[in-house]
């Protein structure tokens, strides 16, 4: 948590709870949303939502405020280890988007919408929710009336988001292995730097595979 002061569980929560219906309660009294709030927690695989009671909470804690309506599903959700505060859009009870994905799909990118922000205070939460709610209710119609065309280009610009991580990933474990080789090769434990090099050999940089060849090669010696 850094060197902030953390508000206890309790100030967070009834916090997040009031803003949150402070917020988004218009979905609820203006456009026919179904309304639920509460802590999540986890039973036979399924999410359940059990009212909170302004509890104070030991540990970790997850909660959630949920507006329904048909296939439609707009759900905040603040907690879990890294105390974030976020918005979600579902419209098929299949395909789950976070809010600022749906601004860019529909070219109207907000960063704050997004909330992903590490919450230590009341005051953070109701100004996190203050961030999240103004610019989704000024583009309202494309999460209440979300074109076709519009959840097809979420979904590949989520597509293509998902690649880039992959590939990062890749190649962040390619240059690990690579550290890890390198430091292997001076200590002469070639069947260590096989082990690390041979699984990414397509990828490997020139004098990479120059020491894999060489690592090979005095593993056949030794046998």
């Amino acid at each position: 948590m850094g060197n902030k002061e953390q508000d206890s569980s309790q100030e967070l929560l009834t916090c997040f709870f009031a803003e949150c219906e402070t917020q988004f309660r218009f979905l609820e009294l203006k456009h026919d949303y179904h309304y639920f709030s509460g802590l999540v927690h986890y039973s036979d695989g399924r999410q359940v939502i059990t009212p909170y009671k302004n509890q104070s909470i030991d540990g970790v804690f997850w909660a959630a405020t949920r507006y329904e309506k048909d296939e439609s599903v707009f759900e905040i959700i603040f907690g879990d280890k890294d105390f974030s505060l976020e918005g979600y859009a579902c419209f098929d009870r299949i395909n789950r988007f976070g809010f600022e994905q749906i601004m860019d799909a529909a070219k109207k990118p907000n960063a704050d919408i997004g909330g992903g922000r590490q919450i230590y205070s009341a005051e953070e939460v109701q100004e996190t929710l203050q961030d999240i709610a103004q610019p989704f209710k000024n583009h309202l119609q494309y999460f209440t009336r979300p074109s076709p065309k519009l959840i097809e280009r979420a979904l590949n610009m989520r597509g293509k988001r998902m690649q880039h991580q992959i590939y990062e990933r890749y190649k962040s474990m390619v240059e690990d292995a690579s550290a890890k080789a390198a430091k292997a090769f001076l200590e002469k434990d070639y069947g260590a730097v096989v082990e690390l090099l041979l699984p990414f050999e397509r990828d490997l940089s020139a004098s990479d595979r120059k020491k894999l060849e060489k690592a090979r090669a005095k593993c056949k010696e030794s046998i």
